[in-house]
């Protein structure tokens, strides 16, 4: 077996005996600059992810957050490479940055400095702890990481302004680094994500307002509320929002910029909809209607709340199993985060399909209503993870593809593996970009369907059938058997995330992977496939012996050949988990149709025809100090 460590993995090349010695010289030299013991350009730029990957891990980001996060300091990479080019572009605003460094300054070398840079500044932004973590392995390369430049900040954005305090700190490229995190930052208050969560939603104007104070990141802005409410009246349709919960009025105000350029294939956007069916609560006001309450428990003499044993009762007769109206809506699940300490969960960021506009999807797709026969499909949830029971290999798949993390990790190691003598440093980050562009955008689109749909989990359908004895998981990870349990106390075998059931957000994500994955390698290297590497016993692993969250190949081996089995098996693993019913699993990979395609464009349009200049590639010389001309 392959055992890697985290921090093995982090300085993978670093053991290697170096030479030079670090000095900043006027116009510097980069064999001078370059700390000696600092990795060369692959091997820092890896470690510095890993690095990052486990503080996203440790602060338990959900979905939709790491992969805003991770895709925010993506963009470093991109943009750090056009201001050390004379031809490539901001991948953000897909135009040449305002200046360059001399042309001597254009090399691999450089620009990771610049990247490394403008990780540390952009992570600190997302994880206040994250210097204690990192700043230790950049102090083991020797790297000074600059503190904020005051004279950059007191520019005010003006470009002639910080060209000429970088050009008087001699283009070093911590300097660049920090010009292009300030560029990012000015990209995170407009992006519509709300990571900072300086905006609130205001019931009253229906509008997103400036928060004040206690600001949470990353809340919703669009007036997002669960209709399905846990202890609610069973059936009732009260509600006939089409946006999950957020009551929607008419408004003379003009359309924001996403929703004026960002049309579902049918002409127009799900607002527009919505807003033309209103019903009379919603056009009175941006007030929620009243909700009729729960008939009342009869009076308790003993302190304990009486169970109602009538025929009537939702749990004594057949139309438990019967799911219609607002049964068919997503109910927040109870989650225990301690003896005594219980959360319901709150809709993950149910803005983002509507107020953020993607990089690459120009317009939306709408997945066909499912119209599940919800009693035949919570049968197959519970005959699916019967199955899953004692299947190490699949349960492995389950663990790992649930980890877009770690799913990216089995691709970034089986491209090196595969292609690792046929590109630069430059071309992998053109990768690295195009995967995360595509990898936001799917988020982007399936949440706007989730909302739309607010579709209920299997948990809350097959718990309603409370004494009915299911054979199936029995809620020990490590059990060999099934076991017969009560539908009440059902779970899936992982943790069921914050957010409705259709399409499935996995499916998306490893469809977009598999789709813009196939596209770059057949354009770059010669119409060939990424063949993935096995994992586990015999294959790849690493981190199973850290204490630390990033960890992989550290269960069962499983061996998916290439990109589209990985988005097939990284699909399917949802439904043996438990955690979605089977038409979300094809609807979550039709909404990419075309992704793929857009990715590869994408990258094309940033590269723009450069041909990266003193580009590194493995196994390449480092530069010496004093050797520069």
């Amino acid at each position: 077996m392959v055992k890697i460590t985290i921090l093995q993995w982090a300085n993978l090349c670093a053991s290697m005996v170096l030479t030079g010695h670090q000095s900043l010289t006027h116009a510097y030299d980069i064999g001078c600059l370059y700390p000696s013991d600092m990795p060369e350009p692959f091997a820092a730029r890896g470690a510095n992810a890993i690095m990052n990957n486990n503080l996203i891990m440790t602060a338990q980001f959900e979905t939709p957050v790491v992969v805003h996060v991770a895709h925010t300091l993506a963009y470093c990479q991109p943009n750090c490479v056009a201001y050390h080019d004379d031809k490539s572009l901001n991948a953000i605003t897909k135009s040449r940055p305002p200046f360059s460094t001399p042309v001597d300054y254009f090399n691999s070398w450089s620009r990771v400095m610049c990247i490394i840079q403008c990780y540390s500044m952009g992570m600190q932004n997302f994880h206040k702890g994250s210097s204690r973590v990192l700043d230790p392995l950049f102090s083991s390369w020797g790297l000074d990481i600059f503190p904020a430049n005051n004279d950059i900040l007191d520019c005010n954005n003006e470009s002639t302004c910080i060209h000429t305090v970088v050009q008087n700190g001699d283009y070093d490229p911590r300097l660049i680094g920090q010009v292009v995190w300030f560029e990012i930052a000015a990209h995170l208050e407009e992006d519509g994500w709300n990571s900072s969560g300086n905006n609130v939603y205001d019931p009253e104007t229906d509008s997103a307002v400036p928060c004040t104070t206690n600001c949470i990141q990353y809340t919703d802005t669009t007036g997002y509320f669960p209709r399905n409410h846990p202890g609610a009246k069973r059936g009732k349709q009260h509600l006939t929002s089409k946006r999950g919960g957020r009551q929607l009025k008419k408004s003379t105000k003009s359309k924001s910029k996403t929703e004026k350029q960002l049309k579902t294939k049918s002409g127009t956007n799900q607002i527009d909809k919505s807003n033309k069916s209103k019903s009379k609560t919603e056009k009175s006001g941006n007030k929620q209607p009243k909700i009729k309450s729960v008939k009342k428990q009869p009076k308790m003499k003993s302190g304990k709340k009486q169970v109602n044993t009538s025929n009537e009762s939702k749990f004594q007769s057949e139309e438990k199993y019967e799911v219609k109206g607002n049964d068919k809506l997503w109910q927040p699940l109870l989650e225990s985060a301690g003896p005594g300490n219980f959360n319901r969960q709150d809709h993950v960021t149910p803005h983002i399909g509507y107020t953020v506009k993607p990089v690459l999807i120009q317009e939306f797709q709408e997945a066909e209503n499912p119209n599940y026969n919800y009693k035949v499909e919570a049968d197959l949830v519970v005959k699916r993870l019967k199955e899953l029971v004692g299947d190490e290999s699949r349960i492995a798949m389950l663990r790992e593809f649930d980890n877009k993390l770690i799913t990216r990790a089995i691709i970034a190691f089986s491209f090196r593996q595969q292609f690792s003598s046929s590109y630069t440093f430059e071309d992998y980050v053109m990768f690295v970009i195009g995967i995360s562009s595509v990898e936001h955008d799917a988020v982007i689109q399936c949440w706007r369907e989730k909302v739309r749909f607010d579709g209920v989990r299997p948990t809350t359908v097959i718990q309603r059938w409370n004494d009915d004895v299911i054979n199936t998981y029995n809620g020990d990870p490590t059990s060999t058997e099934p076991k017969e349990i009560k539908a009440r106390d059902f779970q899936s075998f992982i943790r069921v995330m914050p957010h409705s059931e259709y399409p499935s957000g996995s499916a998306s994500i490893c469809a977009a992977y598999a789709d813009f994955t196939d596209h770059y390698t057949k354009e770059y290297f010669g119409g060939k496939t990424l063949n993935l590497v096995p994992v586990g016993e015999g294959g790849l692993s690493f981190g199973c012996d850290s204490p630390s969250p990033f960890k992989l190949g550290c269960g069962g081996r499983y061996h998916v050949h290439n990109m589209t089995e990985l988005a097939e098996m990284c699909a399917e693993s949802r439904l043996w988990g438990g955690m979605h019913f089977t038409k979300s699993i094809e609807a979550g990979k039709e909404i990419m149709s075309g992704i793929g395609e857009l990715g590869l464009n994408f990258v094309k349009t940033i590269r723009n025809g450069s041909d990266w200049s003193n580009s590194y590639k493995r196994g390449d010389p480092r530069p010496v100090c004093g050797d520069a001309k």
